[in-house]
């Protein structure tokens, strides 16, 4: 199916669909070195800003199971189904994947709980007690945001401790680290690593590191005139300077510029 999209054969709804993002990417994943998903979950961050602990180890195989409907054993919730769970070294990863929408559901009332991460959590508990692959699990939230989903991480949480009696530790991943690694590894085999890379950059899904020079240069530039960065897939983005014209290039330092197109 990465073919398939690259050659621009999917409708708009399969090209926004976040089911079938999760599935592309993970499917990379599953067909690669447990290394690069180790890399990757390992971004993983909570509320704090502390990255998630206890990684499965890499040298063993995980198990992949996408989209299994499962019913929590909490009277006041309805069938649930995560987008992925990852069985690995006793651990399960269960994984809510959103691209363009937020959570189905936040909160709760008397009568029923909502929140879907909440549902998710009360699947990790139900896994704990009655599937002996599992000792312990992760619920990561997987969105497209630049930076954490505080406000429905909060209020999951808030939901948890409130009606499971829980405190629970929800960790938070975005896709464009998932460009990051890909783009980063030597685990992916090189036209796969390709056809991945431009799957992703057509959703604008990339990660951006910043200009590199080898040396310290003084740059003379008309700001009447763009700096060009050339994407892997040749799709063209435009920066300009901020201010002045003439900077002293410091390789050691960050320099801004700001997107105009």
């Amino acid at each position: 199916m990465l073919i398939a999209d690259n050659l621009n054969k999917l409708s708009l709804k399969e090209h926004n669909s976040e089911d079938f993002l999760t599935s592309s990417v993970f499917s990379v994943f599953k067909y690669s070195d447990p290394l690069l998903l180790k890399s990757y979950l390992e971004l993983s961050i909570d509320l704090t800003g502390c990255k998630i602990d206890e990684i499965s180890d890499s040298s063993s195989i995980p198990k992949y199971q996408f989209w299994p409907f499962m019913q929590p054993s909490n009277s006041k919730m309805g069938g649930t189904e995560p987008d992925l769970i990852i069985y690995w070294n006793n651990i399960a990863y269960i994984i809510e994947a959103k691209f363009h929408s937020g959570l189905s559901g936040i909160g709760y009332d008397e009568e029923r709980i909502h929140d879907q991460l909440a549902r998710q959590y009360q699947i990790g508990i139900d896994l704990l007690k009655n599937d002996s692959r599992v000792s312990s699990f992760k619920l990561i939230y997987l969105t497209n945001n630049p930076t954490i989903p505080k406000y429905e991480l909060e209020q999951s949480h808030l939901t948890i401790q409130k009606q499971l009696d829980e405190n629970a530790n929800i960790y938070w991943l975005n896709w464009s680290k998932a460009f990051k690694v890909f783009r980063d590894t030597n685990l992916v085999q090189k036209g796969l690593r390709r056809d991945i890379l431009s799957f992703l950059e057509k959703r604008n899904i990339g990660y951006f590191s910043g200009f590199q020079f080898e040396n310290d240069i003084v740059l003379n530039y008309d700001t009447s005139q763009s700096l060009f960065f050339k994407s892997l897939v040749g799709s063209k983005r435009y920066w300009t300077f901020l201010k002045t014209s003439e900077f002293l290039m410091d390789k050691s330092k960050p320099i801004f510029y700001n997107k105009t197109s």
